[in-house]
C-alpha cells in the first residue's frame, strides 16, 4: 500500500505473511535499464518476450520441483524455539508471524533443494514476515547476518538487472523486564489519590471500582488513562435484585428467609426503585425499576419454589439491566444456594464455574456484589469459591 495514504491497523496487516518495502530505482544503471526494457517491449512486444522466455521456463521447472519437495521439507525442533524467541525479540504478540516464517523458510529450503530446513533459511524468511508488523523506528541497528552467508533463495532465479533481494531485518535488543501488575497498580493509583485527597476532597474516591472500570475501558497497568470514579451524594443507589425461586431453594426454608430479608431492607433503605429478576420453574422474570411500595406488596405474595436453577442466565441479566444506568449507582443483591441446574452438555462443575464467570462479569462492570446464602451448615462446598471474585461479599442468612 502506499504509506502517503495512511497505515493498516497491526490486527489487520498483521493477516499479510509477506511485506516489502517497494522503492524506485535508486542508482543510474537501474534508471537506464529499467527505461531501456520499456522501450524495447513498446517497439516488439513478442520478441521482448521471446528474449526471456527461455529464463522464465527455468524458474517455472525450478517452482514446480520446489513444490513437489515442500511436503518433504523437514523442520528441526530446535529451528521451532529458535522461531518463537526471534518473534519474542521483535516484541511480535501474534502467532500468524512465526507460523508465517516458519511456512517461508520451508519453501526457500524447497527452492534450494534442501530436504531440511536451516537458520539461514530462517533469517531469510523473517526479513519477509516481519517489515510490516515492527515500528519502522525499530530497525536502527546492524544487520544480524551477511547475505554472503545465505544460501541461493529466490534472487538467484532474478532476471538480469532485476534489483536484489531485500536486505536482513536488523536485530532488535533485548526488551526490559515487565515491571510487576502490583507494583505499577501502585505507582498508578498512589498519585491520584494523593491528589485527590488534597485538591478533590469532595465527593470521595471510589478506587475499587476505579480500577475495574478503568480496566474494562482498555486500561492496563503503566499505561495513561487511568479513570476516577467518585461516589456522588446526588446519586441514589439502586438494587438489582436476583431471588432464586428454584426447586432447592425451598429446602429448609431459606427462600422464605430470603423474601423476609429481601423485605426488610427494601423498607427500612433509601431505595426508590427497585428491579427483580426472580427465578421459577426454570424461567426468569424481570420486574424493572419497580416503585418500593409495589414490590413490596409483590414479596407478601406466596412464592412457591419448584423448577430449574438458571443462576448463571439471571447473573447476566442483571449485569445486562445494571449497567445500562447512568443517572443511579447500582447495587447486586443475590438470594440463591449457588445450586445451578446444568445444561444437558453440562456437568454441575461446569454449570457453577458459569455462575463465577457471570459474577466476575458483574464486577468488571464496577458493580458491588451481596450474595446471600444459606446458614454455613448447608452451604455447598463449592459455593465458598465464588468469594474469590474480588468485590464479591458472601451472606449467610442465619434462621
Amino acid at each position: 500500500m502506499n504509506p502517503e495514504e495512511g497505515d493498516l491497523r497491526p490486527q489487520l496487516s498483521d493477516r499479510f505473511a509477506h511485506g516489502i518495502n517497494v522503492t524506485p530505482p535508486s542508482t543510474t544503471s537501474e534508471r537506464a535499464d529499467a527505461s531501456r526494457r520499456r522501450l524495447a517491449f513498446d517497439d516488439d512486444p513478442a520478441a521482448f518476450l521471446a528474449a526471456w522466455t527461455a529464463e522464465e521456463s527455468a524458474l517455472i521447472e525450478s517452482i514446480n520441483a520446489a513444490r513437489k519437495l515442500l511436503l518433504n521439507v523437514s523442520i528441526p525442533d530446535a529451528l521451532h524455539a529458535t522461531n518463537a524467541e526471534i518473534a519474542a525479540t521483535l516484541n511480535i504478540e501474534s502467532l500468524r508471524a512465526g507460523i508465517a516464517a516458519l511456512r517461508t523458510a520451508r519453501a526457500i529450503a524447497a527452492l534450494s533443494h534442501t530436504p531440511t530446513v536451516t537458520a539461514e533459511h530462517l533469517a531469510e524468511a523473517w526479513t519477509l514476515c516481519s517489515p510490516h508488523r515492527i515500528a519502522p523506528d525499530q530497525t536502527s541497528n546492524t544487520p544480524p547476518t551477511s547475505p554472503k552467508n545465505r544460501p541461493p533463495s529466490l534472487a538467484s532465479h532474478q532476471a538480469p538487472g532485476a534489483r536484489p533481494a531485500s536486505p536482513p531485518l536488523p536485530p532488535l535488543p533485548q526488551p526490559p523486564p515487565l515491571p510487576s501488575v502490583k507494583r505499577t497498580l501502585s505507582d498508578q493509583i498512589n498519585p491520584a489519590r494523593n491528589t485527590a485527597s488534597n485538591l478533590l476532597p469532595k465527593p470521595p474516591i471510589a478506587w475499587v471500582e476505579s480500577v475495574l472500570y478503568s480496566l474494562a475501558s482498555s486500561w492496563r497497568p503503566g499505561n495513561p488513562g487511568f479513570q476516577l470514579r467518585t461516589l456522588s451524594t446526588n446519586q441514589r443507589p439502586t438494587p438489582h435484585v436476583l431471588l432464586d425461586a428454584s426447586r432447592s431453594s425451598g429446602t429448609g426454608l431459606f427462600l422464605t428467609r430470603c423474601i423476609s430479608h429481601l423485605y426488610d431492607r427494601v423498607a427500612k433503605g433509601p431505595y426508590s426503585r427497585i428491579t427483580l429478576h426472580l427465578i421459577s420453574a426454570g424461567c426468569i422474570k424481570s420486574i424493572l425499576r419497580t416503585p418500593r411500595k409495589k414490590l413490596l406488596a409483590l414479596l407478601l405474595t406466596p412464592t412457591p419454589a419448584h423448577g430449574s436453577s438458571a443462576i448463571a442466565d439471571g447473573l447476566a441479566k442483571l449485569r445486562m439491566r445494571a449497567s445500562r444506568q447512568h443517572t443511579s449507582m447500582p447495587l447486586a443483591w443475590v438470594y440463591s444456594d449457588g445450586i445451578a441446574s446444568p445444561a444437558p452438555h453440562e456437568t454441575p462443575l461446569q454449570a457453577f464455574q458459569h455462575v463465577v464467570r457471570m459474577a466476575q462479569r458483574i464486577r468488571q462492570a464496577a458493580i458491588p456484589i451481596q450474595w446471600f446464602s444459606p446458614a454455613p451448615m448447608r452451604v455447598a462446598p463449592h459455593l465458598h469459591a465464588i468469594t474469590a471474585v474480588p468485590g464479591l461479599r458472601l451472606i449467610p442468612l442465619e434462621k
